[in-house]
């Protein structure tokens, strides 16, 4: 059973090269759009394309485009300047694109489908919530005054078009949910897309940690945007700064889109110039696995997340992990690799214990491994599908 078409609206950044193919970060991805296609013959993309003819700016994005999956470009609104100025005109077009859609997926946050929301009910189209993220821990954690004064009207929006929604997909299994409760029916599923695993990812990982000694180098690794002060560069630092002498050698090594100048200079002023080691943007894929393989240890002290997708990949390659307990991160790890968020001293604590005790690594490594099976994509994907087919089927009677 498949409808005509679904528009998808999210508040994201696609480029497009000189040969019109467009490119995104991995969440992003065409893979992503496979889930929509299965239930529909047309899939409508609304976002923000940016023109790139620069090839290292794209090189680590994966291709976005398919045959099925359309694009259309949206000013994307970054302040308070650019909404009031646009958004009368950018919710006028977004109609005249919405009503050409046999339903609409929302994700939020996200000033674009918060908007498509209300012009979905306004002209009685189906549509569903895709909660992703929760705008209150963005703004308060943006390191901003002005973002703490957006947060609590951010949580009210998204609070009250999540409650009055028909049918919501949340990406974590409790947080979110009692976060930003629904009246309608709902499921959870993570949008990461994690394949088929492999055992030998395990095994690999085993060898790894059992070769450790007093003198070998332990990598430990952390995922996230240099672009936002959240994603856990600030808590870390502090926490291996803090514990440096009582730990085997080590070196962190940091992946991400943006600027890292001032991590750089973070590093260099709790004197971690050496350890910390910026490899910045890689590819979703091979790439990232690749990077994830070397590791002894992942970290996530992150002030913001829904389920980080890069835990789970972590996970699945059996990595060791500490994370804080932000957003849905709780629902991943156990109690005893889990630092309130923000508290670089437990964190600090934890590093101690974990990289002074390789059997509790390899034990972590196994405990991962396990979990992360329940997050492969097949089995996901079978509930999200169920799910939009009863959405479908509920609309068509």
């Amino acid at each position: 059973m498949k409808v005509n078409s679904i528009a998808f609206i999210y508040d994201h950044r696609y480029y497009v090269n000189n040969n019109s193919e467009v490119y995104s970060s991995g969440p992003m991805a065409a893979e992503a759009w496979k889930r929509y296609l299965e239930v529909a013959d047309n899939l409508v993309v609304i976002g923000t394309l940016i023109e790139e003819s620069d090839t290292e700016q794209i090189k680590n994005l994966s291709r976005s485009d398919l045959p099925a999956v359309e694009f259309k470009s949206f000013e994307y609104i970054s302040n308070l300047k650019s909404f009031v100025k646009n958004i009368f005109f950018i919710n006028k077009r977004l109609e005249q694109e919405l009503v050409k859609s046999s339903a609409i997926a929302a994700r939020v946050p996200g000033e674009l489908p918060y908007n498509s929301i209300q012009i979905a009910k306004k002209n009685k189209i189906p549509y569903w919530v895709e909660v992703v993220g929760c705008p209150w821990d963005a703004y308060w954690n943006h390191g901003s005054i002005i973002g703490k004064i957006i947060a609590p009207f951010a949580f009210l929006r998204q609070k009250l078009a999540v409650r009055n929604a028909d049918y919501v997909i949340y990406v974590t299994e409790k947080f979110l949910q009692k976060r930003y409760p629904t009246k309608g029916k709902s499921i959870h599923a993570t949008n990461a897309i994690i394949p088929v695993m492999d055992d030998n990812a395990l095994v690999m990982k085993q060898k790894l940690l059992s070769n450790l000694d007093n003198q070998s180098t332990f990598i430990i690794g952390l995922i996230g945007s240099f672009n936002v002060r959240y994603k856990g560069h600030v808590e870390i630092i502090k926490a291996l700064s803090k514990v440096k002498k009582d730990l085997p050698p080590f070196e962190i090594r940091m992946v991400g889109p943006g600027n890292s100048d001032w991590v750089i200079e973070l590093a260099r002023e709790y004197n971690l110039s050496e350890q910390v080691k910026i490899i910045g943007k890689l590819k979703s894929g091979e790439e990232i696995l690749d990077f994830l393989d070397q590791l002894h240890l992942y970290v996530h002290p992150s002030r913001q997340e829904g389920l980080p997708r890069s835990v789970i990949e972590a996970m699945s390659r059996a990595c060791p992990v500490l994370g804080a307990t932000t957003g849905g991160i709780p629902e991943l790890l156990p109690e005893k690799a889990l630092h309130q968020t923000g508290d670089y001293n437990t964190l600090a604590h934890q590093l101690k214990c974990f990289l002074n005790t390789p059997e509790l690594l390899r034990s972590e490594s196994k405990s991962n491994f396990k979990k992360a099976q329940d997050y492969q994509y097949y089995k996901l994907n079978d509930r999200r599908k169920a799910f939009f087919q009863s959405i479908i089927a509920d609309v068509k009677e």
